[in-house]
């Protein structure tokens, strides 16, 4: 290449990008606090050289070109970078010229919206191995309906495809909520906008049974509806709160399926009668088999549930040595009936306050809370005139 051409030669721009994950002392709370710091280094490619204010090359023949060098610096200003000011080890700051942007959700928006600009452009995109807005592309969204014969029920599974891989969304939204358990809350969960997208973490399973964390981002749009609904389950106003200190739950090894179990959840709490109850017992022993003690126990603790609610009872919680119930300010509970169980056995039931009914039971096993809770309550419900 003659000496003549080296002159003109136009700078081909390079954007590294990487991330670096740290803990610093907050003295607002005094604890260790983790940071992730995201930085981008430009530096101008001539005949396979790369130079940058920070690392000018003297030893090549190559004349750069300043003002091509300005107009490529202005192009990531105008997307909103600007240079870093504070020193970071996400980028050797031989690297480039060093960038940063303002907020998390700028990066986002930069790798899905301008990244690919820049690459259509001509720009060379090299990636840290930690950086941490590396994104697996989705290749689709499917749905599965399973409809069962001769039941009034249905699965339905939401998921996404990655690298030919289905996998179900309910189990990564769950994990993604301990991190970000404001998306259950509908007010938040309002102020996103539908084409507004989050980066979501998955562990995929790949070859040698070693699972490798990759990352997506994924539309508000197609997420609200979900999140709605396990925002629904978790956060939905009880009518009634009853605590027996009991495990109540449905056991993995009893449903693998989490998909399955937070179904069979949200259908026990939004059962409306004991009927209701009975029925969605008989085809869960049917479907998968005798319940397990901690089953019977959630089921029964819904009955209960139910019989607060039509008592106006607001809360009760119960233990090995008894318990108290907690009415509402409408209740169609006989104050006369209470009167006469204290007066009765007064070691036994007591007021404690307006609306505190306490009453000490000797009830260490769990059969022992259920038997003296509905024994109780049928002494409290209003006899038929």
């Amino acid at each position: 290449m003659s000496e003549h051409l080296m002159e003109h030669l136009e700078p081909r721009p390079r954007l590294w990008l990487g991330s670096v994950e740290f803990s610093a002392f907050e003295p607002r709370n005094g604890r260790m606090q983790r940071h992730i710091q995201h930085r981008a280094a430009l530096a101008y490619g001539y005949a396979g050289h790369y130079v940058s204010s920070a690392r000018p090359h003297h030893e090549s023949p190559v004349a750069r070109q300043p003002l091509s060098e300005k107009a490529l610096r202005e192009t990531l200003q105008a997307l909103g970078f600007r240079i870093a000011t504070r020193q970071s080890k996400a980028l050797p700051e031989s690297a480039g010229d060093i960038f940063e942007l303002p907020s998390d959700s700028a990066w986002l928006r930069f790798v899905l919206n301008d990244l690919p600009m820049l690459r259509e452009q001509g720009w060379e995109i090299e990636y840290s191995d930690d950086f941490a807005f590396d994104l697996t592309p989705v290749d689709d969204w499917y749905a599965i309906v399973d409809e069962a014969p001769d039941r009034d029920w249905f699965d339905l599974e939401l998921g996404i495809v990655i690298n030919g891989e289905r996998l179900s969304l309910l189990p990564i939204l769950l994990n993604l909520l301990r991190t970000h358990p404001e998306l259950l809350n509908p007010a938040q969960l309002a102020r996103r906008r539908d084409d507004e997208q989050i980066l979501v973490p998955i562990h995929s399973p790949q070859a040698h049974n070693k699972p490798k964390l990759m990352q997506v981002a994924l539309p508000y749009g197609r997420l609200k509806p979900v999140l709605s609904t396990l925002g629904d389950f978790y956060l939905r106003d009880e009518p009634s709160e009853t605590r027996l200190r009991l495990p109540a739950l449905i056991p993995e090894d009893y449903l693998p399926d989490v998909h399955a179990r937070l179904i069979l959840y949200k259908r026990i709490a939004s059962a409306v009668d004991e009927d209701g109850l009975k029925d969605l017992q008989v085809e869960m022993i049917d479907r998968f088999g005798l319940l397990p003690e901690p089953t019977k126990n959630l089921v029964r603790l819904t009955q209960l549930k139910l019989q607060a609610e039509t008592l106006g009872i607001k809360k009760v919680d119960a233990g090995p040595q008894g318990g108290r119930i907690e009415f509402a300010a409408e209740t169609p509970v006989d104050p006369l009936v209470l009167i006469k169980l204290i007066q009765g056995q007064p070691n036994r039931y007591k007021f404690e306050g307006a609306t505190l009914f306490k009453f000490m039971v000797p009830m260490e096993r769990a059969d022992e809370r259920f038997n003296t809770l509905e024994a109780l309550f049928e002494r409290l419900a209003p006899k038929a005139s």
